[in-house]
């Protein structure tokens, strides 16, 4: 069987990621500034370091 080569060096779709994948082990004093999703009137938005980068489809 030939060997498979996966790249997934920066190629991660946030889309398929659990919404608290990172935010649920952060220490305290990181909480905000991890990755996290917020509910807001029109969806699921990603933030990073306290910046949005997106609604989640």
């Amino acid at each position: 069987m030939p060997e498979r080569l996966i790249s997934a060096d920066n190629h991660i779709d946030l889309t398929y990621c659990p919404p608290d994948l990172w935010s649920a082990q952060a220490p305290k004093q990181w909480k905000e500034t991890a990755p996290r999703v917020e509910e807001r009137d029109d969806g699921l938005h990603w933030f990073v370091d306290n910046e949005e980068k997106g609604r989640l489809l």
